[in-house]
């Protein structure tokens, strides 16, 4: 095979562009001019022609300076006459401005500037590269945009993320996104959304019919949403949370995601025949009735399944234990009673130890369409949102209901666990002695229970927990030893008779208090002893010397027993 060598016109390109740059972790060392271009760190050539085809710089760490590249962006790149494919995800460009340069980009197909620290007015050059199929724009938070008519001339646009870019003057996204032939994937979270002008959500979002994916989560968009949605044919994934939408919920969908709305009502029976559904996300609406027997039966693919701050009530269906492949169940916050079913071990996927690394995703049957998927999640004792993580994610969270009855011993089982919070009901009996099986666990909450007994000393053995509460049980005893135990806070064990580290300061303290308090009782009560015999001795002997002082018989008497002794 001959060997790929790149063009010295491309190669003395990118490194104009390495010049300009700054690089705290020396990730562009490679790009030396000595060397092949072909074979730089985030450099691809095309296997026949030679020539630069794709630079990825991605950082491959979130939040962190000190890996990322910044500086200028030097317009250089403009000599790749073949570049279809750009990345300079999560690096920090200082709030400086898309370079304007891109636009004139001509062969670029894919770009993304998601989370690289650019803000302003987003360059309407970029509408100039018509060839562009994927375009992510989002996480840049100081973006904004006035019109997106730019955006109207990518008419072979398949995937458009601009979430968190200011659209709240742009009043005619709806008419541009929807007039996009090819688009199946938009994502226009947190972007200041209004309804379009005298309108309701069914009026409006009927016209984006060709889409697969739609996530408009944490706008200001108001209205019903079931007649519009049913209307969505080929959608297969669909968020509208955060959100002021009203009304019932619709079917048909492979993941339902409408958190933090005003939805009413109990759960139709329709979504029970919505056998592709792998995440139904319903927080924070005002959902009544009981978490139906159906469920477990509808779809057992499901992975997701979060019903948490709504007004459920009654027993958690043993049904549920069907669903072998849940990986995260959140029912928190409702009105929920009765008992931890026993088969909730049956949650398989929660059961395995995953060192795999991935993102969940889900593939369209009709498209090689694939979206990655958040959840918000209230783990080590706040809430999280999880994004490019939520494959790694195994959570359950049944806390702020009524439940009662013991902590079954079966859960221990699930060793896969990350997260576990049962706080807040009525539990009661022993912490089961084999969590310690539960090594995977990062953050445990069983507070505000009716716990009694010991801590179990193979909670000792949770080597990755970094969250624990156990406050305000009846727990007795001394707390096991281990790293974890001992550094946390000793709020953590608030609320009952435990003793030792991290409780140990003001348990001896206490009992060092109760002991000069008892030694200063008993010192006390001798004096006080001391001192009335001393008082009889003194009154018994003045009561004899009184007399003798003023009658002289019987001083005379005295004194003469004196001397005879």
């Amino acid at each position: 095979m001959i060997p790929i060598t790149c063009f010295e016109n491309e190669r003395d390109a990118q490194l104009k562009f390495k010049q300009d740059l700054i690089d705290p972790s020396n990730k562009l060392s490679s790009w030396d001019i000595k060397e092949d271009c072909c074979q730089w760190t985030g450099v691809v050539c095309d296997n026949f022609t030679c020539h630069v085809r794709k630079i990825q710089l991605r950082s491959p760490y979130e939040d962190s300076e000190k890996e990322a590249l910044g500086g200028k962006r030097n317009p250089s790149l403009l000599d790749l006459k073949h570049l279809q494919y750009l990345d300079l995800t999560l690096n920090y460009f200082d709030g400086a401005y898309i370079p304007s340069f891109i636009g004139s980009i001509a062969t670029l197909r894919y770009l993304n500037l998601s989370g690289a620290g650019f803000s302003g007015t987003i360059p309407p050059q970029l509408g100039n590269v018509t060839t562009m199929r994927y375009l992510d724009l989002r996480s840049n938070y100081g973006l904004l945009s006035g019109n997106l008519q730019w955006l109207s001339r990518l008419v072979l646009l398949r995937h458009l993320d601009m979430s968190d870019v200011d659209l709240s003057k742009a009043l005619d996204w709806l008419q541009v996104t929807s007039n996009l032939p090819s688009l199946v994937e938009l994502h226009l979270s947190n972007c200041e959304l209004k309804n379009p002008s005298n309108s309701t959500i069914p009026n409006w979002l009927y016209s984006l019919s060709h889409l697969e994916s739609l996530s408009l989560r944490r706008n200001l968009l108001h209205g019903a949403v079931s007649i519009a949605i049913e209307n969505l044919t080929s959608l297969v994934s669909l968020d509208l949370s955060y959100n002021q939408l009203q009304g019932s919920i619709p079917t048909s969908l492979g993941k339902l995601s409408l958190n933090h709305n005003n939805l009413t009502g109990e759960l139709p029976q329709t979504l029970r025949n919505c056998s592709s559904l792998l995440i139904i996300a319903l927080s924070e609406n005002k959902l009544t009735g009981t978490v139906p027997l159906w469920m477990g039966n509808a779809s057992l693919g499901l992975i997701v399944l979060d019903l948490h701050s709504n007004n459920f009530l009654g027993n958690l269906p043993y049904e549920l234990c069907r669903l072998s492949s849940l990986q995260i169940l959140d029912v928190a916050h409702n009105n929920l009673f009765g008992p931890v079913p026993r088969c909730f071990a049956n949650f398989s996927v929660m059961a395995k130890i995953s060192n795999s690394s991935y993102s969940m995703y889900w593939s369209s049957p009709h498209s090689t369409l694939e979206f990655q998927d958040n959840a918000n999640l209230v783990a080590k004792g706040r809430e999280v949102e999880y994004r490019t993580t939520l494959g790694l994610v195994t959570s359950m969270d049944l806390s702020g209901n009524n439940l009662s009855g013991e902590i079954p011993e079966e859960l221990t089982k699930l060793v896969g666990l990350w997260s576990l919070n049962l706080s807040g009901n009525h539990l009661t009996g022993r912490i089961p002695r084999n969590i310690g099986d539960m090594r995977q666990l990062e953050s445990l909450d069983l507070s505000l229970n009716q716990l009694s007994g010991v801590v179990p000393p193979s909670m000792s053995s949770l080597t990755f927990l970094s969250h624990l509460n156990l406050s305000f049980n009846n727990l007795t005893g001394t707390i096991p030893s281990s790293t974890q135990l001992q550094s946390k806070n000793e709020s953590s064990f608030y609320g009952n008779n435990l003793c030792g580290p991290p409780t140990q300061t003001r348990h001896s303290l206490q009992k060092l208090i109760d002991k000069q308090m008892k030694k200063k009782e008993r010192d006390f009560r001798k004096r006080c002893s001391l001192q009335a015999w001393h008082l009889d001795l003194q009154l018994g002997f003045g009561l004899c010397w009184v007399p003798i002082l003023f009658r002289r018989s019987w001083r005379i008497t005295y004194f003469r027993v004196l001397e005879d002794i």
